[in-house]
């Protein structure tokens, strides 16, 4: 009886979820995106081209200056979510991107001193 019963339940959870999910999405077209039902009315999102960047770390010696921005090792000359790295400095970076000039700098909670 058992076995008959988890036969029937397969059998219907395999034929009636597929055809549930895919009437569901006939309704949208590929590109449309579903707003978000918890946003407030009228809330655009704003959408940013360029991707934000983050100083993640400074590395200075006499023989190098090197930078971690959003997870990637630069120098100066380097190119980073389309921003070239100007000059290291102590606790920033300066950058250049489509032709404006910007400085990153490290959270004060992470500048570490060297003794």
């Amino acid at each position: 009886m058992f076995k008959h019963c988890f036969n029937v339940v397969v059998w219907v959870l395999i034929t009636c979820f597929p055809a549930t999910a895919v009437s569901a999405n006939l309704n949208n077209t590929p590109n449309e995106t579903l707003q978000d039902p918890t946003a407030p009315l009228g809330y655009q999102r704003k959408v940013s081209a360029q991707k934000s960047l983050v100083l993640q770390a400074v590395y200075l010696s006499a023989s190098r200056s090197e930078a971690i921005i959003n997870g990637q090792a630069v120098r100066e000359g380097s190119v980073v979510d389309g921003a070239t790295v100007i000059k290291v400095r102590d606790k920033s970076v300066v950058y250049s991107r489509n032709g404006q000039t910007g400085v990153i700098s490290l959270r004060p909670n992470i500048v570490k001193h060297s003794r």
